[in-house]
């Protein structure tokens, strides 16, 4: 993949002030607070804690200090090659991402599936383990308990055709929700208290788009 050659950078829209970080990234998301940046980068920004790592995910201050590699977990540097799509809990505390390999080692079926860590560093924990599937865009509630994303895989029984489906899972891997069923869904987002859920969909599950035109469902 290369070098990663995207800026980062942090807009104060009370100030009007924009302000580059001084690490590249990418994918970044940031806390409600605006203290804590996350972003994943395709070079090693902290080389003393697993050399070589490509595809690492990060934490910044919002001032720039603070570096801290979040995956692989430095304490085991066990692979996480293509961490991306990380995204930081509201209050600052949990992240979710997707990782192509296990980031956690206790990923059984392999694949892309989604783990989680604390924003102040420490061990990985796998959320998902499908065997199969693509995961993608994860987001999370804001006190970091439920994380929604959409799959093409089949985990529950209720997806046999494979196709994309939105799905909430809480952050400790327990309690799996299918949400969608049919032709399904992609990138949703879930509301602070992981009540509600929103996605985006070109087909008609409410028997209110005929035409099938790309709409936002709730």
């Amino acid at each position: 993949w290369g070098d990663s050659t995207y800026a980062l950078h942090l807009a104060d829209t009370v100030n009007e002030v924009v302000v580059e970080l001084p690490h590249a990234g990418e994918n970044p998301s940031i806390s409600d607070d605006g203290s804590k940046i996350v972003f994943n980068n395709w070079i090693d920004l902290v080389p003393a804690e697993c050399p070589g790592v490509e595809g690492g995910m990060y934490r910044n201050d919002a001032d720039g200090s603070g570096l801290l590699q979040l995956a692989p977990d430095p304490a085991t540097c066990n692979e996480a090659l293509f961490a991306q799509h990380a995204m930081i809990a509201g209050d600052g505390g949990k992240v979710v991402f997707q990782a192509g390999t296990d980031a956690s080692g206790s990923d059984t079926g392999g694949g892309s599936e989604l783990f989680g860590v604390e924003s102040g560093g420490g061990s990985i924990s796998l959320v998902t383990n499908e065997n199969g599937g693509t995961y993608k865009n994860p987001r999370i509630d804001d006190t970091g308990t439920w994380a929604v994303y959409h799959s093409d895989a089949n985990p529950l029984g209720q997806n046999p055709g494979g196709a994309w489906q939105i799905f909430r899972v809480r952050m400790d891997g327990t309690g799996l929700e299918q949400i969608t069923t049919g032709e399904g869904g992609i990138l949703p987002d879930i509301s602070a208290d992981g009540g509600k859920i929103v996605f985006f969909s070109n087909f008609d599950p409410l028997g209110t788009n005929a035409d099938l035109n790309n709409e936002i469902f709730l």
